[in-house]
């Protein structure tokens, strides 16, 4: 007792007699440290939290089925997509069709057919609209105009990044400039084939690799690529699971269904 007594009686000369000051400056320097070990982790999980979803919600799904590692393309996709929407525990299932182009607004303005414009390469990915709403949230995230339509076959939906205007982020010259919904734009393909569309929507999802993509309907896509060859083929197939934390087992049980494809997580793609 002797000796808490004495403790106590030096704190309480300590503050009553002390640089008070000092005092200050010690509760101030433990207040930070709480807050470096407790409130910044807390901020930068919630950011990477935040990041991760967008990620699901955007660009991979939970889950994303590749062609083999010998292939360009998952052949025979109706079939496949019948196996894998039948399977407990999956939400939906979207096929992409992906492509490349050069991407031209405005092009009539253009003085000499050497000059760049409004220009850029970006990719173009051909959905089928209705099961692309169920599984990434694009449909959602639209800015202007509206969202594509299974029988689209001469409109596009533009990423923020790619329209430009006000709202986007990057420089006006790595985009189109300000392009408007109603809008035409002018696609070279990479195997030379030119059409040109009209800006159905214009979306922003948050997600820079999201915001710099183009879409067109997977069966105009399939008709740019050759209708006879493409039409039942894709890139990537997307699947949203319904419980987001039995992803592993959903994925274990796709690999059994003899799916002619490479099944991966979507933290095999991304991750904040």
């Amino acid at each position: 007792m002797g000796n808490l007594k004495l403790a106590f009686f030096l704190s309480f000369k300590s503050i009553t007699k002390g640089n008070r000051w000092a005092l200050v400056m010690i509760i101030l320097v433990m207040s930070l440290s709480f807050a470096n070990l407790v409130l910044t982790p807390s901020i930068i999980s919630g950011v990477t939290k935040a990041l991760n979803q967008q990620q699901i919600d955007t660009l991979y799904g939970n889950i994303v089925i590749d062609p083999l590692s010998k292939k360009y393309y998952i052949d025979d996709v109706d079939n496949t997509l019948r196996h894998v929407l039948a399977y407990t525990g999956v939400a939906g299932a979207a096929p992409h069709l992906n492509s490349s182009a050069f991407i031209e607004a405005n092009w009539s303005d253009k003085t000499n057919i050497s000059d760049k414009g409004d220009s850029g390469n970006w990719p173009v990915i051909g959905i089928d609209p209705r099961s692309e709403s169920q599984v990434t949230t694009i449909h959602n995230s639209l800015i202007a105009g509206s969202y594509l339509a299974p029988g689209d076959t001469d409109s596009i939906l533009l990423g923020i990044e790619i329209a430009g205007g006000t709202e986007a982020s990057a420089s006006s010259f790595l985009t189109l400039g300000s392009v408007e919904v109603g809008d035409k734009v002018r696609l070279t393909y990479a195997n030379g084939l030119r059409k040109e569309y009209t800006v159905k929507g214009i979306f922003r999802s948050r997600e820079g690799q999201a915001d710099n993509l183009a879409f067109v309907s997977r069966s105009e896509m399939a008709s740019i690529l050759g209708e006879n060859i493409f039409s039942n083929r894709a890139n990537q197939i997307l699947i949203k699971v319904e419980k987001p934390g039995d992803t592993q087992n959903v994925i274990a049980g796709l690999q059994t269904l003899g799916i002619s494809g490479t099944i991966r997580g979507w933290q095999e793609y991304g991750g904040g």
